[in-house]
């Protein structure tokens, strides 16, 4: 079995659904030398882009890059069996609210397909009394899952 450890992944709804994106926006533009700018690319899809510090591009999302399609194609392509989602590099910006979303976004991505996927589910740690009954309800409802809390990671199956 071929396990692609890396596989970027970023909900569909952060490039089309203009009030999530804006909740995203507003979270990285948090006063810390950091500001996510959106564009559109020549053949409609989205552009994400996150400086940090200001002035100086250090994340760009490509809305094409994360969609079930191009992923499962690279997959095949690779002859990989199982992938283990995980966010590119913005979690640090996640506050409660979006981790709900996200791990909501990826149960309902995983959930498309029948070839094995774990993914990352983002809690944060400080505020683990509202996020236990997230974490139950996420659990009760997926067969993988691996739990990234800075530094210590843990799987659970």
């Amino acid at each position: 079995m071929i396990i692609d450890a890396n596989v970027y992944w970023l909900p569909d709804e952060l490039f089309t659904d203009p009030a999530l994106q804006a909740k995203f926006i507003q979270a990285v533009d948090n006063g810390q030398d950091s500001r996510a700018t959106v564009s559109t690319n020549a053949d409609g899809s989205k552009k994400i882009v996150i400086e940090e510090p200001i002035g100086q591009s250090s994340l760009d999302y490509f809305q094409n890059d994360y969609q079930l399609d191009h992923q499962l194609r690279d997959m095949d392509a690779g002859q990989v069996d199982m992938a283990v989602l995980k966010l590119p590099g913005c979690e640090e910006w996640l506050n409660l609210d979006l981790c709900r979303v996200f791990n909501r976004a990826v149960a309902k991505h995983v959930q498309k397909v029948t070839v094995g996927w774990l993914h990352w589910l983002r809690f944060l740690l400080m505020r683990m009394k509202k996020t236990l009954p997230n974490l139950i309800t996420v659990l009760m409802n997926l067969d993988y899952a691996v739990f990234n809390y800075r530094p210590i990671m843990r799987m659970v199956t």
